[in-house]
């Protein structure tokens, strides 16, 4: 189960919903004349994607974001009987409403999309979507950061008037809770529920980023570490509740920009570390997980490189490995897969860590730690796990990006699907899971199938309606349970 924030995307559990985030999947077209070519085609669309897996009963669904000539980009859904139909024309006729920023809440799911007023927080509730609320009356309040607290969904958006602000909602009572920046934008980031509080980062016109919190009632600074209009504070960089401290890229005039956190008394905000002696800083911090051996890993950039750490939270962090590329990918076997450049000359392949412990996997051809012979990467992404095996997209020797997979236990890499024989380049896309196979976008045409790991074959989805669909992309998938209300 992931519990962490991966790049880009927090990943967090929020009641009874599981939220799994992975790498981002890219799509590039070789041959334009083989896409859209007929009005049952819905095309890859590569700007800004989500997929969302979720449970209604004992079936499950996944809603993504597909385009046809008739619609442009809306919200569809591909159900476990095989069948694909769009939810709604968010955004009528032609025009794209491009939806993205998935999350369940109280039975539904909210998300922002493109409308006749501007980008609005919607919801859907397994029949129909609407409109949540036209925060923004002269535009867009570009809804983003939903994160469930206290009964409330709460998020990030612009009423044309104050700027980026936080706001929540019950789906009946939609309200903003803050003005932090009376002279524009706040900058709000990093929404992260720990105790009776929820923590985020902030500016205004007096300091720069620093850390504030809420409780629903009372919104405040809660600590500046930076007095004056500096920033206090890299609110690029994501915070993680572990154990009983909520850690935070934090500066003091000692050690510059290092690791902090606020203790359980929430009263404090210590110092947990000092990577890089003296005043000089870590510039960045990447990711942040919760990986299953219970250790917290995190990437920190330092000067021009990545290097990865561990954390027990007792103990100081201990580095394990110093590199350019440090990409979390998922987790399998009670491992922290990710892709990385940790051997020199064999570019950036599949590695894993365990207890402290670093592991490679050998390609589909017998390279040894190597998927892709040479110094060609591999570039791993989209890993999910089906029934004890995590699959995964990646380059393979003389076979061009392909799905692989992985069995439990093992350390060799196994071709699982291939769509074009030989060295191909990216025609195949993992979107999500369903008990009975894997969602995939495959050949030019990007054509919607489910892939199955008992066969190795792939079946295409039923159309539903006329506009239908053959093909889709993401760029993160989320899966959670939800419970339709009414249905």
């Amino acid at each position: 189960m992931y519990s962490g924030v991966m790049k880009g995307v927090a990943a967090t559990v929020i009641a009874a919903v599981t939220q799994l985030t992975v790498a981002e999947t890219s799509i590039k077209v070789q041959n334009l004349s083989d896409i859209n070519t007929n009005k049952s085609s819905v095309y890859s669309y590569n700007n800004y994607g989500q997929t969302f897996q979720y449970t209604e009963g004992e079936s499950s669904a996944l809603l993504f974001m597909g385009r046809t000539p008739e619609e442009g980009v809306e919200l569809w859904i591909a159900k476990e009987d095989m069948s694909v139909e769009m939810v709604a024309d968010i955004y009528p006729g032609m025009k794209d409403s491009q939806p993205k920023f998935f999350a369940s809440y109280n039975g539904q799911v909210f998300f922002s999309a493109e409308g006749p007023d501007g980008r609005e927080l919607y919801v859907y509730d397994g029949s129909t979507v609407e409109l949540v609320m036209d925060i923004n009356a002269d535009g867009s309040s570009d809804p983003e950061q939903l994160t469930e607290y206290q009964g409330y969904l709460y998020f990030v958006a612009d009423d044309g008037v104050h700027g980026r602000e936080l706001w929540r909602t019950d789906g009946s009572l939609t309200e903003r809770l803050s003005d932090i920046n009376n002279e524009g934008d706040s900058a709000i980031a990093n929404l992260t529920p720990f105790g009776d509080w929820m923590y985020f980062t902030a500016n205004n016109v007096v300091q720069g980023h620093e850390l504030y919190r809420t409780n629903g009632e009372t919104t405040e600074l809660f600590k500046e570490f930076r007095p004056g209009n500096s920033h206090g504070v890299k609110h690029e960089s994501p915070m993680i509740v572990y154990g009983n401290k909520l850690l935070l890229h934090a500066y003091t005039n000692v050690v510059g920009y290092e690791l902090h956190f606020v203790a359980d008394d929430h009263q404090t905000v210590p110092l947990l570390f000092d990577a890089v002696a003296g005043a000089d800083s870590i510039t960045a911090i990447e990711e942040m997980h919760i990986a299953p051996d219970g250790l917290l890993y995190f990437t920190p950039q330092i000067e021009v490189h990545e290097e990865l750490w561990s954390y027990d939270g007792v103990n100081l962090p201990v580095k394990e490995a110093e590199q350019d590329t440090i990409d979390f990918l998922c987790d399998f076997n009670e491992q922290l897969f990710f892709a990385s450049n940790v051997i020199e000359g064999n570019g950036v392949e599949l590695f894993s860590m365990y207890n402290g412990n670093l592991n490679f996997y050998n390609g589909v051809e017998g390279d040894l730690a190597d998927i892709n012979y040479g110094d060609a990467s591999s570039n791993p992404n989209s890993c999910m796990v089906h029934d004890d095996v995590m699959y995964f997209k990646a380059f393979a020797t003389d076979r061009g990006d392909e799905l692989l997979k992985l069995s439990q236990g093992s350390i060799d890499v196994e071709l699982a699907y291939e769509t074009f024989e030989g060295q191909d380049y990216d025609t195949f896309s993992v979107l999500g899971l369903m008990p009975n196979g894997i969602v995939v976008a495959e050949g030019l045409n990007r054509r919607l199938s489910l892939f199955d790991p008992n066969s190795s074959e792939t079946t295409a989805f039923t159309v539903a309606q006329a506009s239908g669909v053959d093909s889709a992309n993401i760029n993160n998938w989320t899966k959670a349970e939800v419970a339709f209300k009414g249905n």
